[in-house]
């Protein structure tokens, strides 16, 4: 009998190990807010991917996205409901990007998407979906719904291109030309 009752609490105790691991699992590789791909893990496969198109000659395309007036949000309505915002607008981003490609939260409310086999103009295309989708979307937290607009910068590996950072740098500079134009819109 004694050595059936530590045999159940050490199938119990792998159980409960086990079930502790694949928590650990998905918070190393999950954003808390979001859901997405947690940003290291994001980066990593970026890396792999830009170094296959580069290889390969296959299209690779990145947006860079970043929320607008999300301080108003905040100052109106309080940090919680920003953050909610954010974590909804990460989910909708999922949801859009699908099977498509990967996105993950780049850092507190912008996002970063990579389209593996995508060209620009597929890339564009996906942008503009995530734009339409936030923008009529509403979040609700409490008592209060607000809206939200975001604003997408679009690029391409080229073959002139040494690195990943030149990408995400070529992505990051059509998200201030987005800014530049008035927000809420995709530039390439």
């Amino acid at each position: 009998v004694g050595y059936a009752m530590q045999r159940i609490r050490l199938e119990r105790a792998n159980a409960e190990l086990g079930e502790a691991n694949a928590l650990l699992a998905r918070q190393a590789t999950t954003d808390p807010l979001t859901g997405l791909m947690a940003k290291h893990r994001f980066d990593a496969m970026l890396s792999q991917a830009f170094d296959s198109a580069l290889a390969d000659g296959r299209p690779l395309s990145v947006l860079m996205l970043d929320m607008d007036g999300l301080r108003s949000i905040n100052d109106r309505h309080g940090h919680p409901m920003g953050a909610h915002t954010i974590a909804e607008v990460g989910q909708l981003i999922g949801r859009v990007v699908g099977l498509h490609g990967e996105a993950c939260r780049f850092g507190g409310d912008e996002f970063s998407v990579q389209l593996a086999g995508s060209p620009v103009a597929v890339a564009r295309r996906i942008g503009e979906r995530i734009r339409q989708a936030v923008q009529e979307a509403s979040f609700a937290l409490g008592d209060a719904t607000v809206t939200a607009t975001i604003s997408i910068g679009v690029a391409d590996v080229t073959p002139a291109m040494q690195s990943v950072r030149e990408l995400v740098s070529a992505a990051d500079l059509a998200l201030y030309r987005a800014k530049d134009a008035g927000r809420n819109r995709v530039s390439d």
